[in-house]
């Protein structure tokens, strides 16, 4: 590299960085941090996007939890908002050990380990969502267990996502007044 194209480099670094330069600077910014988060959510982190419903999630069954309480004359006291922070740690702990294990099954893992791993993240945060999802219809059931939406709509679907499912040929028969024994 001659002298004058490594004044043309640094001229270029000074005008990059300069403060007259203020778009740029935020550009060079956006992109720093942009590299390290891609590094960061494609090396061995969980989706975010699956992380901020899980964050969600365990806001609506804190409400419906509240909101619960306070239907059923039942005082909120420090116990109950203890709990859902103590469950907010034990997730992130959760979590977090499992992003621990993802990293290193795929530094010290053969290749079956690798392809499974890449589940294991996403698959934990999956299944605290689906346990904060039954615990918002429990809490929205018992809030008003008689109520249409209740009977119609949270009551079946807490009893799908419950695997209590009974058999739909029967209970289309039982509704329509029928018989097994007409067949």
């Amino acid at each position: 590299m001659t002298v004058e194209e490594s004044e043309g480099v640094a001229i270029n670094l000074v005008t990059l960085f300069s403060i007259n330069q203020i778009p740029q600077k935020n550009s060079v910014m956006k992109f720093l941090f942009a590299s390290i988060f891609a590094f960061i959510k494609f090396a061995f982190i969980p989706s975010f996007d699956l992380l901020i419903v899980m964050a969600c999630a365990i806001g609506l069954d804190l409400l419906t939890g509240v909101y619960k309480s306070k239907r059923q004359g039942i005082a909120t006291t420090s116990e109950g908002f203890r709990r859902t922070i103590d469950k907010f740690i034990s997730y992130g702990v959760a979590v977090a050990t499992s992003c621990i294990l993802v990293y290193v099954s795929q530094q010290k893992g053969g290749e079956a380990v690798k392809l499974i791993s890449g589940f294991l993240n996403d698959g934990l945060v999956c299944f605290i969502i689906y346990i904060e999802v039954v615990s918002i219809f429990e809490n929205l059931i018992a809030i008003n267990p008689k109520a249409p939406l209740a009977v119609n709509f949270y009551i079946p679907v807490h009893k799908f996502l419950t695997l209590q499912i009974k058999r739909t040929g029967e209970s289309i028969e039982a509704a329509a007044g029928e018989s097994n024994s007409k067949k």
